[in-house]
């Protein structure tokens, strides 16, 4: 039950000494605020305020009510604001989990920008690609990238990434260039299996007609994180479909070709994905806008 709400209504009344100037210096009716106050004292047991058409008084139990009121809302208050704070008084702990590459890219060489903007908050950044247990763990927050597991985990969709396929110069040199679909059955793919899931070693793309399709490659190496797959790209050892984001620099530098643009994968959805939907700390929100904020410019719109 709130006691709160009508508390406050009592002690505004109280103090103007009568329902309609409470009712013009809070903006709240003269009916609520009379039916506040009724809840009141029927909650409490006891009658708080003589009434009569002319005049309101207070009981004893009202004079009471209204010293201890007004004791107890500021001091809730005082506790409302203290998880309410301006950023330069955040503190604690933050513990994130982003993808390897997201890490080493985006999150870490813009960490110190967040720190000086958040002083007192400590965070730690762990890399993976998304199978933390954010509660066994103590996970505050985590960045998903693909299809989402329905675990009753709280997700904000950021946007999504754009995939791009790409080999290398070295690979060209040695096995040429795909130019179209069925050139795929004499190339290479790197594998791809992240810790508990299924690999892949199969081209995927989007049809004419919208539909996901699925081409069977041959692959040499397997590899299990985001890293290690555009590294094997980078040495030649197939090709790979990747967020653009994560190889921007190497195609611009061309350590990396783009080959097959009109073929591309589904857009990989990305989630910001919390344990919990209510009492999440202050820090922890602001972290997490950090976040968002920092991927914004390399996402689709959700």
């Amino acid at each position: 039950m709130d006691r709160l709400g009508p508390l406050r209504s009592f002690v505004q009344v109280a103090q103007h000494g009568s329902f309609s100037q409470a009712a013009q210096v809070t903006g709240v009716s003269r009916a609520a605020l009379s039916m506040a106050v009724s809840q009141l004292e029927q909650d409490l047991g006891v009658r708080l305020l003589y009434r009569t058409t002319r005049q309101m008084q207070l009981t004893p139990d009202g004079l009471l009510l209204l010293e201890r009121a007004r004791q107890l809302l500021a001091d809730a208050d005082t506790l409302n604001n203290l998880f309410r704070q301006t950023p330069e008084q955040l503190s604690g702990p933050v513990t994130i989990e982003v993808p390897h590459r997201m890490a080493n890219q985006l999150v870490i060489p813009a960490a110190p920008g967040l720190l000086r903007r958040l002083p007192g908050v400590q965070l730690c950044v762990r890399s993976g690609d998304g199978m933390a247990d954010l509660i066994q763990e103590g996970v505050d927050c985590v960045i998903r990238v693909g299809a989402l597991a329905n675990n009753g985990l709280v997700a904000r969709a950021l946007g999504s990434f754009d995939l791009v396929n790409c080999v290398s110069p070295g690979y060209i040199a040695e096995h040429g260039e795909p130019h179209a679909l069925a050139d795929l059955a004499q190339h290479w793919i790197v594998g791809y299996a992240p810790p508990g899931k299924a690999h892949s070693a199969s081209f995927d793309h989007v049809d004419g007609e919208g539909v996901l399709q699925s081409v069977a490659m041959r692959h040499r190496m397997l590899v299990n994180s985001t890293d290690t797959y555009t590294s094997a790209c980078l040495a030649g050892s197939g090709l790979i479909q990747v967020p653009r984001y994560s190889v921007v620099d190497f195609l611009v530098q061309g350590a990396l070709v783009e080959v097959l643009a009109s073929h591309r994968a589904p857009a990989l959805l990305v989630h910001l994905v919390y344990p919990h939907r209510k009492h999440r700390p202050a820090r922890v929100q602001a972290v997490a806008d950090w976040l968002a904020e920092l991927l914004a410019p390399y996402l689709e719109a959700a």
